[in-house]
This record gives structure tokens, C-alpha cells and sequence, in this order.
């Protein structure tokens, strides 16, 4: 319908006029189709019962009420209704859009208007009801993050510029609600916007203040869904949720219980003797899958094993963490190290282990600097071959042996020292029952001539190495 009907007010009502200003700044919209505007909401079908609210307020402008239509963007239906165009919103025009500098429409050639956040609008909105307004753009785009006990709001404005979005952050902060300006980066679409976000303490003040203007409808927005206080199951008691324990009524506990050691005591009888009673199904589930994995035969065990295969690199990471973790955890269970320098225990600074506390590592450290130095002002020192006992020029400060080869005598004969001490009992060849002392525990043998001779006559006759002829 075009022009201007004398059915139509000639002024906006204060209420009105909260609405068309706080919802511009959310999911409302002018259309500019005829001489003058209408305006048009548009909500998913979720929030048709808000959408019914807002046909109400505006039912002078509105000839059919909100009505169920195809929806091009998220989810499949959408509640739309639009007014009638009107004289009356050209100041609200005025106020929230600005002409396109180069696009316009193809039919009339006029300018595409283009929805601007401006410092008169922000000011227009001070004037008629700072709360009252925000209420509307709440509802609209406004967003409840993080635990209902201390949440933060994320005003969905991905329809504005950066400096308008600093603008409205500026305009929150001035009113005593710090807010800032957070870019976003859409995963659908892979663009880059920005949204303004409020504190948790402001956040928390403002949703309490909006309370009274809010539509019973979307109540869930706010914190009038938060539970602060519970009936103990057990003494029947009325105590106070603590930060971490308040939620929404749709997530409270079964049997709630206060911090009382009976109450707490009684309630961990009550798991028990229910676990105890009603034996959970995970038992059931290995057991079902332990019988088929037996009856199954090859294929199942195939099957198995591949399933298995895919579960572990699929969970690697979680694994890797774990493992990360529990070394973590024996690390420090592992008692306190022993300083080699000023012999007294210390806290490791990581998991790796330490010979030094931090005082004494500091000293070594400039006592292994100064004999470097010194080394480099007096050219190669000598030392004594631990081996072959000459002197040798060093080339390095850990230097204990003159060759490779005296290092491997060494470290051989030592090798052999060590395990000197274990002392094994006599043994009888199985080959020609001779008596004699094994070098390991396994040796059967007393010579590898005795060995050869027993496995070429099992190999000559395999049968009777099975114990049947």
C-alpha cells in the first residue's frame, strides 16, 4: 500500500518509538519500497511469540499480524511481519540511514539507504529511555556468554563497520557498562567482522537492570533464570548455591545438597548403595563384546584389532597428554635432589633432574666459564690417560682417555667388574654332561662346539626335539 492513509497516527508513541530506535540496532529493518518507509521485523521461528509482541506494539502501523514464511538464512522457517509505509518514520530515516555514495536502486534510481550507527542516534536514544531502548537491541542481537553466575554479553553488530562498532563500545562505556571491540571471523562464510563485547561485572549489572523491560519470552537471555539458593535433600534445609554450583532450572541437580559433613556423608552412601544395586551397563557392554570377540573367529579379531588401530591414532593426542601428564605427576612425587655442591635438597625447576640447586648452579657455571678462559689463555692442559696411564694434551674439558681405544679397555673392564659379583651355580652340558660354571642364566652349553653339535642333530631329526618319534 502506498502513500499516506488517513488511518494512520501522525506521531510515534514513546513506546514505539524505543522499539524502531532499539531494534535498528538489532535485526529490524525500513524497507523502502513506496514514497515513504516501512518497517519490517524479522526473527527465527523460535522467537515468533517476541515477534507477535513487537506486531502488538506497532498494531496501528500493522495490517496482518506475523506470519510463518521460508527462511533464507539459519533454520528453515522465519517470523515475519512488516507495517504499512508511513509519514510517521521519516525522522526515525533521518536518524538511522545515510544514502549509499554509489549504489542506488535500478527501478527509481533513488540511493540505496544504508542502515549508520551516528552519534544522534545514540543521542535520540539518551533522551527516551537509555534502558528501555537497549532492552529491545538485547533481544534482538544480544547474546548471554559464559556460566550463568558471571556471564558476559557479545552484541551480535556484524552488520556494522569497525568505527561504528567502536562508537557503540564507547557509548556502553560512557553509560557505566565497559564494553570493547572484538574481531570475529565467520567459519561459514570465512570473513572477517566485528562485534562489541561487555565485562562480566558490567554485564552482570546491566542484565539486572533490563530485567523489568524484558519479554517474558526471552527470558532465557537474562539472569532471571538464575537459581541461587536450593532445598538439601537430606535435612531439608534452604542454603546458598555457591558461584561454581549456580545454573539455569533446566540443569539442577537431582538431590541437591549443602555442605554439611552428615548431609555430605549420607548423600555418599546413598551413591554407593545405588551404584552397588543397580550395577551400570559398561560391565554388561565388555562382557557382551568379550563373548563375541571369542566366538567370532578370525574375522572378528581382524575387525578388532583395525577399530583399535584407528581409535588410538584418532585419540594420539589425548593419549600423548595423558602420558605428558602422569610423568608430570611422578616427577613430582619423586623426593627433592640432592645438591652435589652444598649437599642439600632442593626443588626442581622442571621435570628434568638437576645435579645443582639454582644458588650453587650459578657458581659451577662461572667456575666452568673461568677454567674455559683459562684454557683458551694457556693453550691445551695435559692429563694422565686413565687407561694406559700417559700424559696427553686434552681437547675438550671431560677429556679422560688419549684414544678411542683406551676408552673401550676401560669401559669393558669395568663392564665386566660389575657383574663379577653374581655368582651362578654349576651347570651340566646337555651335550656331553660335562660339569661347569654358565656365564648367563640361559646357557645350556659349555662350548659353542656343543652347541652346533645339539642343533644340527635337532634339525636331523625334528620329531624327537618335540618329545614324539
Amino acid at each position: 500500500m502506498s502513500g499516506i492513509s488517513s488511518e494512520l497516527p501522525t506521531t510515534l508513541s514513546g513506546l514505539q518509538e524505543q522499539l524502531l530506535l532499539g531494534t535498528l540496532l538489532g535485526d529490524g529493518s525500513m524497507r523502502f519500497t513506496s514514497r515513504h518507509a516501512a518497517f519490517a521485523s524479522l526473527h527465527g521461528w523460535k522467537q515468533h511469540a517476541y515477534n507477535q509482541v513487537k506486531g502488538r506494539i506497532l498494531s496501528e502501523f500493522v495490517t496482518e499480524p506475523p506470519k510463518r514464511m521460508k527462511n533464507a538464512g539459519y533454520g528453515k522457517w522465519c517470523s515475519r511481519f512488516s507495517t504499512r509505509s508511513s509519514q510517521v518514520f521519516e525522522p526515525i530515516v533521518a536518524l538511522c540511514y545515510r544514502p549509499h555514495p554509489t549504489r542506488c536502486y535500478a527501478r527509481t534510481g533513488r540511493p540505496i539507504m544504508v542502515k549508520t550507527v551516528n552519534p544522534a542516534w545514540l543521542a535520540r536514544i539518551d533522551q527516551i529511555g537509555f534502558l528501555e531502548a537497549i532492552a529491545w537491541w538485547y533481544m534482538d542481537d544480544g547474546s548471554r556468554q559464559g556460566p550463568i553466575s558471571s556471564p558476559s554479553i557479545t552484541w551480535n553488530t556484524q552488520g556494522f563497520t569497525e568505527s561504528e562498532n567502536e562508537l557503540l563500545a564507547e557509548w556502553l562505556t560512557n553509560h557505566g557498562y565497559a564494553s570493547v571491540v572484538r574481531p570475529v571471523r565467520s567459519r561459514r562464510y570465512n570473513t572477517a567482522y566485528h562485534v562489541v563485547a561487555t565485562h562480566v561485572e558490567p554485564a552482570v549489572r546491566l542484565l539486572r537492570q533490563l530485567e523489568p523491560f524484558i519479554v517474558p519470552t526471552m527470558a532465557y537471555k537474562t539472569m532471571m533464570a538464575r537459581v541461587d539458593t536450593q532445598i538439601c535433600t537430606y535435612c531439608q534445609q534452604e542454603f546458598e548455591l555457591t558461584v561454581g554450583q549456580i545454573k539455569s532450572p533446566d540443569k539442577q541437580p537431582v538431590n541437591p545438597c549443602c555442605s554439611r559433613p552428615e548431609c555430605q556423608a549420607q548423600r555418599h552412601r546413598d551413591t554407593c548403595d545405588r551404584y552397588i544395586s543397580q550395577p551400570g551397563k559398561r560391565d554388561e557392554y565388555n562382557c557382551r563384546h568379550r563373548e563375541a570377540y571369542a566366538a567370532g573367529g578370525d574375522a572378528a579379531r581382524t575387525a578388532a584389532a583395525e577399530y583399535a588401530c584407528k581409535y588410538r591414532k584418532e585419540n594420539r593426542a589425548k593419549y600423548l597428554h595423558y602420558r605428558w601428564k602422569r610423568r608430570q605427576q611422578q616427577a613430582a612425587a619423586r623426593p627433592d635432589p640432592i645438591c652435589q655442591r652444598c649437599q642439600q635438597a632442593f626443588k626442581k625447576a622442571g621435570p628434568k633432574a638437576s645435579q645443582y640447586c639454582p644458588a650453587c648452579r650459578v657458581i659451577v657455571t662461572k667456575e666452568i666459564k673461568r677454567r674455559h678462559e683459562a684454557l683458551k689463555r694457556t693453550g691445551p692442559a695435559t692429563k694422565i690417560c686413565l687407561e694406559c696411564k700417559q700424559a696427553f694434551q686434552v681437547t675438550s674439558n671431560g677429556q679422560k682417555f688419549c684414544t678411542p681405544e683406551c676408552k673401550r679397555l676401560f669401559v669393558n673392564r669395568h663392564r665386566n667388574q660389575k657383574y663379577q659379583h653374581a655368582v651362578r651355580e654349576a651347570k651340566t652340558c646337555e651335550e656331553c654332561q660335562t660339569v661347569f660354571i654358565p656365564t648367563g642364566n640361559r646357557q645350556k652349553f659349555c662350548t659353542p662346539e656343543c652347541m652346533k653339535i645339539a642343533l644340527a642333530r635337532r634339525r636331523a631329526h625334528p620329531a624327537a626335539s618335540c618329545g614324539t618319534i
